[in-house]
């Protein structure tokens, strides 16, 4: 196979890996916004820590996978999140701190933005 078509052949798998990563992306925020829900409404130490390393999954997993398919804001926001919760993973508070909040709802904002359909290049 030719260099170009080398390159035709990987731009084509990097559009489909893309698309499977945005389409699990709809799962992601519903389990930050359940999480996120559950640790601001829980009195349970259990269920509060459940939450938290839940969310903090979540965060990991888009921080390390989201640039690879294209959305480098995702990675960043998931980045802030995942560094923040790292701190607090020990003894997280009995309710989120006020500084998570903005970061949170950041992220969940550039899944919303990947999800209406806006599309970015890879490579």
């Amino acid at each position: 196979m030719s260099e170009d078509g080398d390159d035709d052949a990987f731009d084509a798998l990097m559009v489909e890996l893309q698309a499977e990563f945005r389409a699990t992306l709809a799962g992601h925020d519903a389990a930050i916004a359940d999480a996120w829900a559950v640790w601001g409404e829980t009195t349970g130490i259990d269920e509060r820590d459940s939450a938290v390393r839940s969310l903090l999954a979540v965060a990991h997993k888009l921080s390390g996978a989201s640039a690879t398919f294209g959305y480098p804001e995702i990675g960043n926001g998931a980045d802030a999140v995942e560094t923040l919760l790292l701190t607090l993973a020990q003894a997280p508070p009995e309710r989120p701190p006020a500084v998570l909040g903005p970061r949170v709802a950041a992220l969940r904002t550039e899944i919303a933005v990947a999800l209406a359909g806006n599309t970015v290049s890879v490579g």
